[in-house]
């Protein structure tokens, strides 16, 4: 699961779409995607 949740954000920053875009592309809640993002530059991966 925590490889996912990279690649998700990782395709969030890369892609240039909005981010309610990729969530519903990935089957996500925009929301949750949001937070993963969040999480993911205070850990600094």
């Amino acid at each position: 699961m925590k490889k996912f949740k990279i690649e998700a954000v990782q395709l969030t920053r890369q892609s240039g779409e909005p981010v309610n875009i990729v969530a519903s592309n990935l089957g996500l809640n925009a929301s949750m995607l949001r937070r993963w993002c969040k999480g993911v530059e205070e850990t600094d991966y």
